[in-house]
């Protein structure tokens, strides 16, 4: 199975973006900065199982999922998760189950400044009662000291940091994930979380700086995760 996650950089509804991003044949696709499903490219709003995001200017910004992979069981998580009360407005929680695998799977995307534990404690029922996996753009540079309160609010949860491999897909070394547009600091943002129990079946890469952001596709490199079944 295979899972992407990618902070497209908006103007997702011209389809060009997505149709660069499922050459990674995805089952299932996390898009942030995504606009609203009404306004996407034909194939793309077909393939769209949710769109979670505020309205008025930013429904450009939201958080889109997309199942691409017929067949697949693929399902939004409780309703309790989709209501005002959420804390977490650019989420999308998901059931996954195959033949062989059963988690719950989070697409997210940081656009508060609501405090990490606060997140996950309205998703600790989601967390706890599967194995689970939560991947986005968390808007934390690793460099940053909030980045370790992240991965210990987490690790509360069971869930650990899952580590890219060391270069990207076209063999180089990982330097970040986001490259702003003023080129001054480039970061690592983008991050993928999972239970411990599922750790020895992932694989996690990082698309490269030549395809996504030398190509204006976008400021951010997607994430990319094999899961051996």
């Amino acid at each position: 199975m295979k899972i992407v996650s990618w902070n497209c950089g908006w103007k997702y509804w011209t389809g060009i973006k997505h149709s660069e991003i499922i050459e990674y044949e995805p089952d299932i696709l996390g898009i942030s900065e995504c606009n609203a499903k009404e306004k996407l490219p034909p194939q793309a709003a077909k393939d769209c199982i949710h769109w979670a995001g505020q309205p008025g200017t930013m429904r450009i910004k939201g958080v889109a999922a997309f199942l691409l992979k017929q067949g697949l069981d693929c399902k939004l998580a409780d309703g309790k998760y989709f209501t005002e009360n959420n804390p977490v407005k650019y989420s999308i929680p998901l059931c996954v189950t195959t033949d062989s695998l059963k988690f719950n799977l989070l697409f997210y995307r940081k656009c508060d400044l609501t405090k990490w534990q606060a997140q996950w404690d309205f998703y600790a029922d989601f967390i706890t009662q599967q194995s689970t996996i939560i991947i986005g753009d968390f808007n934390c540079p690793s460099t940053d000291r909030d980045a370790r309160n992240l991965t210990e609010s987490l690790a509360r949860y069971g869930l650990v940091h899952v580590q890219p491999a060391a270069r990207d897909e076209c063999d180089h070394e990982i330097a970040a994930t986001f490259y702003p547009h003023n080129n001054k600091v480039n970061l690592i943002i983008d991050y993928c979380f999972a239970s411990k129990e599922l750790m020895s079946k992932l694989n996690l890469r990082i698309g490269s700086k030549e395809k996504w952001i030398d190509t204006g596709l976008s400021d951010h490199c997607p994430l990319i995760l094999d899961i051996a079944e």
